[in-house]
């Protein structure tokens, strides 16, 4: 391995879109030395940094790689636009986010595959990366690429760019694919990938030839050495708490959804025929409802969160779900923690019990009955019927719920114009059950999947689906609250033609990207004149890949063994044309599919589905709380790395601070119920502050070296807390402190006298509001230390940045050059 070198990148944030994606402060990081002697892993979503922190998947890999000594894991995605920019005129490689490694020195680089209009950043990663983009280009010393996620379950459209795929769950192959490269680490690419071969769910395209005649379209093993199938990985210790992410990553910039996502169950045997994460997550497997009560219970503590997400592919599924939820209850009360439950439904759950949970549902119920009419839920096996909406809906508006989002899809196998009108019809009913709810539509577009019965459909036209969604959006108009969006057509082609796609699709994949694409899961970015170009310079019909695939037929995935065997596929494509439905064999008797030939179910507790609960104290919001509190005063540094987080993300991580040490804080009232916190005024982001304060009120007086002490768990790097003084009534408060003096330095060359000599010629400026403001009444003094100015100025009378630009005239490039510290707060 080459000498690692730090990519020098700091200085240049705040030239950024949200610096703090790129400046390595999270809480929780399992920061190691990347050394020659371990196994270096690059693990990369092919997405924006606030997507992919919210991504569970690579954070268990993560934590798992980390805990082994030998290996090393660091974090990449996707950068944004205006970096992307910069490294390619810099000529700077991608770099990792720990570590600030250039990628193309690691070991390996491992992409999650999660949704197939990202396949275009993972391309753009390696290029950044400055590693050739074809996997036959790549030569000794460059990293290996691998992949794995749902999209890896056909892995053909990636297979030129990708070394090997890790087919099924990662948490066990992970260990032994790094085992088998350490082992390896010396020998040539080709023999390490042949070691690879032979650990069971690893394909390598290299080892593989894709077949193209009358049956179909296949793939082979060039020899016997080989599998001809690549069965997938299991998961079965779903209660080695060495296998789950723990403690989160806690990023300290907001991301997509700033809350733990605890997984309290894997896989589903709801058999919906569209859904592919139903089908290749199998079987089911739970977590031990009191493992996740201690998990729970340390993330609180140790990260202060204000919310926890129980993940699964359908929650209420969970066979402990009701006293998973009363265990947790006295926890989220003493603590004032949400508790978000996606994927549930409420037609499963005991109505005494959704009433106690009625404060974690929140005011707006989410269901998706993907079907108008009763007739096509049945084709796709949704079992739910138009009663058990209605009455779910019902009982949701008699607990407080006064908004309804509801997803269905167009273009499903054998839809008819009387199914589009019965979603018209649906809605109607439930906007009849109160004037006043709030419903908000989501219309997607149907897309068959590998591995689905309905993996032979064809994906409806643009013509079809554009006069549905006019039907639908005519026939609501008249609910001036019932609101309806839907997806671009386009981008849902582009999913199915790369979803079913063959190796062909590899090079529409390059030609969009050497045309521009990128983000096309975005619709700001998705330009799909791109991928046209593209297909038509590579004589591809995209139509072709959206039709229906004659049964019969082999397909380019058919190497892939994802433990569904074809028959029980074919049979529940058969029986959805029949409109007949097949019952979940969690409560029903055994739909054969295969799965448990390999791996059996795991439920936690069965009986528990239908023991009672015995829930009686209700979560209600307190009507009367302690009037009297006492005041603190916090004083606080917010540092070099801190520089990066704006006021708003400051903000969020001094209340996590606050709920995390425990102390009895006075919480304001309402349903979303919050430490009552001042701050000082706000920092312009990319300043530093040497005497920053809050105000917080405990309901119990305390001694200060006791809050203190509670108050400094688990901070951030950079975050120093120094002191903290009781105040009283008569001491100043927030509002009295309208004066700042700030330090401004630079280790660049400025000519501070010549900004002297702006500021003393400058008698007004003109503020974004287009007023003028006399420079006298907002600047008290402006004087050189010899290295930098200080600077005495009054907070409200002007802005930090209107004081650099307007009357040093400093540029905004030259500002991120600086370094601004807010030395003390004066009144």
């Amino acid at each position: 391995m080459k000498s690692l070198k730090t990519v020098e990148i700091e200085d240049f944030l705040l030239n950024f879109r949200a610096p703090g994606r790129y400046a390595n402060n999270e809480l929780n990081c399992l920061a190691k030395s990347i050394t020659k002697k371990t196994l270096n892993f690059a693990l990369a979503f092919p997405d924006k940094y606030e997507i992919g922190m919210s991504h569970l998947g690579l954070k268990i890999l993560y934590s798992i790689l980390n805990s082994t000594e030998k290996f090393t894991a660091d974090r990449v995605y996707t950068p944004d636009v205006d970096l992307i920019e910069f490294l390619k005129k810099e000529d700077i490689p991608l770099f990792s986010i720990e570590n600030r490694i250039a990628l193309y020195e690691f070991d390996v680089i491992g992409f999650t595959l999660q949704y197939e209009l990202s396949n275009s950043n993972i391309l753009l990663m390696l290029q950044l990366s400055k590693i050739p983009l074809l996997s036959k280009n790549r030569g000794e010393h460059d990293p290996l690429i691998i992949a794995g996620g749902p999209c890896a379950f056909n892995p053909q459209p990636l297979a030129m760019f990708i070394d090997a795929f890790v087919i099924g769950d990662g948490e066990d192959i992970i260990i032994e694919l790094a085992e088998s490269l350490l082992i390896n680490k010396t020998a040539s690419r080709k023999e390490r990938l042949n070691k690879l071969s032979k650990l069971r769910g690893i394909y390598i395209p290299e080892f593989y030839e894709e077949k193209h005649d009358s049956n179909g379209t296949y793939v082979i093993p060039k020899s016997a050495d080989y599998p001809a199938k690549i069965k997938k990985n299991y998961f079965t210790d779903f209660d080695n708490k060495a296998k789950i992410h723990f403690p989160h990553l806690v990023p300290l910039t907001d991301i997509v959804h700033n809350r733990p996502a605890i997984e309290i169950m894997r896989g589903c045997t709801r058999g919906c025929r569209f859904c592919q994460a139903g089908m290749i997550y199998r079987p089911v497997r739970e977590r031990d409802d009191n493992l996740l009560v201690d998990i729970i219970k340390e993330e609180i503590k140790l990260n202060g969160w204000d919310e926890i997400s129980l993940n699964s592919l359908s929650t209420s599924d969970y066979s402990a779900i009701q006293p998973l939820i009363a265990k947790l209850n006295p926890i989220l009360k003493a603590t004032h923690t949400k508790l978000s439950l996606p994927s549930l439904r409420l037609d499963t759950i005991e109505k005494d019990f959704v009433q106690a949970i009625k404060k974690m549902i929140g005011s707006t119920l989410t269901i998706a009955p993907e079907a108008g009419s009763e007739r096509l839920r049945d084709v796709i096996n949704k079992q739910i019927s138009e009663e058990e909406i209605i009455n779910s809906i019902e009982f949701a508006l008699k607990i407080g719920i006064r908004s309804v989002k509801l997803y269905f899809m167009l273009g499903l196998p054998t839809e008819t114009e009387d199914d589009i009108q019965s979603i018209i019809n649906l809605v109607g009913k439930i906007k009849r059950l109160k004037n006043y709810l709030r419903i908000k539509i989501s219309l997607s577009t149907f897309i068959p999947k590998p591995f689905t019965p309905f993996q032979w459909s064809p994906l409806d036209s643009k013509k079809n689906i554009i006069a549905k969604v006019s039907r639908i959006k005519r026939g609501l108009s008249k609910y001036h609250s019932v609101k309806v969006s839907y997806n671009s057509y386009e981008q849902s082609l582009l999913e199915s033609v790369i979803s079913r796609g063959d190796s062909k699709i590899g090079k529409l994949i390059l030609g969009a990207f050497e045309r521009g694409a990128m983000f096309d899961a975005w619709n700001e970015n998705f330009n799909f004149a791109l991928w046209e170009e593209a297909a038509q310079d590579n004589g591809i019909d995209l139509q072709n890949y959206s039709d229906a695939i004659k049964n019969g037929k082999k397909m380019c995935w058919s190497h892939i063994d994802s433990g569904i065997r074809e028959d029980f596929l074919v049979s529940e494509y058969e029986k959805a044309i029949n409109s007949q439905t097949t019952p979940d064999c969690r409560v029903g008797k055994c739909s054969n599919c295969g799965v448990c030939t390999d791996v059996q179910n795991r439920f936690l507790f069965p009986e528990k589905q239908k023991a009672k609960l015995g829930f009686t104290e209700k979560i209600n919001v307190e009507k009367i709380q302690q009037t009297t509190f006492f005041k603190y005063r916090v004083f606080y540094e917010k540092g070099r790395k801190m520089r990066f987080s704006s006021h708003r993300d400051l903000m969020k991580i001094i209340y996590q601070v606050v709920r995390k040490s425990g102390l009895p804080v006075y919480h304001t009232m309402g349903f979303n119920r919050r430490p009552k916190i001042s701050l000082c005024p706000a920092l312009l982001l990319g300043m530093t502050g040497k005497n920053e304060f809050f105000d917080i009120r405990l309901i119990k007086l305390m001694p200060e070296n006791i809050v203190l002490e509670q108050m400094q768990i688990n901070l951030p790097e950079d975050l120093i807390i120094h002191k903290v003084e009781r105040i009283f009534v008569s001491t100043k408060n927030m509002g009295n402190f309208q004066n700042e003096r700030l330090l401004l330095s630079s280790k660049h060359n400025f000519n501070w006298d010549e900004k002297i000599a702006e500021y003393e010629k400058t008698s007004h400026f003109i503020n974004k509001k287009g007023k003028k403001v006399l420079t006298k009444d907002s600047i008290h003094s402006v004087i050189s230390n010899g290295d930098g100015l200080i600077v005495e100025k009054n907070i409200l009378g002007i802005r930090t940045s209107d004081f650099l630009q307007s009357i040093l005239k400093i540029t905004p490039e030259d500002v991120s050059k600086l370094r601004i510290t807010r030395l003390k707060m004066m009144k």
